[in-house]
């Protein structure tokens, strides 16, 4: 294997919300000196077509399979907790188990799709359903809709006119002059979701949030069936939510197989300090319990691979080195079959 600096276990294609095919993810891994990368696409597989096809491609940089699945309850929490999600690594792309998993997902995720465009519509924007799915070649997601709105110079007229709006309003309410600085320097595509396509946009009526998550032990389950390993991902996400203590409790139970103690989509959100803390506390526990440490960039957009080399992450990424060669020492018995590792 070519030693190239860094890695990430974590990353998005277009098989769901990545803007990239899992070649161009490669290439841009290449250009970003990431060495080692695995594809953990939402609640969805990659095809075995697509695997072989990488496989025979040579290329620079080393791939290995894996998924993310929207695991978003806990038997110890009432409530669903937003953002709890479970990665999987070295799953099987052939169980039977984790493919009827991965079809149902798929069909939930056209079912929101379509409720998501009926609240795009009630903006006034103009959108359907066959647009989107011509932006899409894999599964349906929030990226596919947004380039369908962005296609359209009557929908950026629309976006200009909230965006007014919301600096009127922010003039009286700070949370919303927050959400206005994030908006007025970015671009078109940020502005989409910042607007009105996330969680936490500015119109809140138009985002629709999974139903029908599974629970951690479930999830964890299916993975470790399909041959694959479980780790909690982007703790930081939902602490507030998911207390450290549950998380310890979830190690010494054997509950989960590791944590993601490295990460760095959106950290810019985060009090560097406390996200440093949150970070050494999860890798803590790994050392603790003799568990996997993952995590890494969780790209989804050509831009996010720039954040590996940026001086302001640089404690960031020379954490990523080495990751899977502990992985593969504490795992053994995880196959290669899907990967060119």
């Amino acid at each position: 294997m070519k030693q190239i600096s860094y890695q990430s276990l974590h990353c998005h294609t277009t098989t769901s919300d990545g803007v990239l095919t899992h070649k161009q993810v490669l290439d841009e891994c290449e250009r970003n000196n990431i060495g080692v990368v695995a594809f953990t696409d939402h609640d969805t597989l990659p095809t075995q077509e697509t695997i072989e096809g990488l496989k025979k491609i040579n290329h620079e940089v080393k791939f290995f399979t894996g998924i993310e699945m929207s695991a978003t309850r806990v038997i110890e929490i009432k409530d669903q907790i937003e953002l709890f999600h479970v990665v999987g690594l070295f799953v099987d792309l052939e169980n039977k188990n984790l493919l009827k998993y991965s079809d149902n997902a798929i069909q939930k995720r056209i079912k929101r799709t379509k409720e998501i465009i009926t609240n795009c519509k009630s903006l006034g924007l103009d959108i359907s359903y066959d647009e989107v799915q011509k932006q899409v070649t894999g599964t349906v997601g929030r990226p596919h809709i947004a380039k369908a709105i962005l296609s359209k110079e009557k929908n950026i007229k629309i976006m200009s006119q909230l965006e007014k709006k919301l600096f009127q309003e922010a003039k009286k309410n700070d949370e919303l002059k927050e959400t206005y600085e994030k908006v007025k320097n970015a671009d078109l595509w940020q502005k989409v979701f910042t607007l009105f396509l996330s969680n936490n946009s500015y119109i809140k009526n138009v985002y629709v949030h999974y139903v029908d998550q599974i629970y951690m032990d479930d999830a964890v389950s299916l993975i470790r069936n399909a041959g694959g390993i479980a780790l909690i991902a982007h703790w930081t996400y939902f602490k507030d939510k998911l207390p450290l203590t549950l998380v310890e409790k979830f190690c010494q139970e054997k509950r989960i197989d590791g944590l993601e103690t490295v990460y760095a989509f959106g950290v810019e959100k985060f009090n560097q300090n406390e996200f440093e803390a949150d970070m050494k506390n999860l890798d803590h526990l790994c050392d603790k319990y003799n568990l996997a440490k993952g995590g890494g960039g969780d790209f989804h957009k050509k831009e996010d691979f720039k954040l590996i080399n940026n001086p302001r992450f640089s404690g960031f990424a020379s954490r990523t080195k080495g990751l899977i060669e502990r992985v593969l020492k504490l795992y053994p018995y995880l196959s290669k079959r899907w990967s060119t590792l």
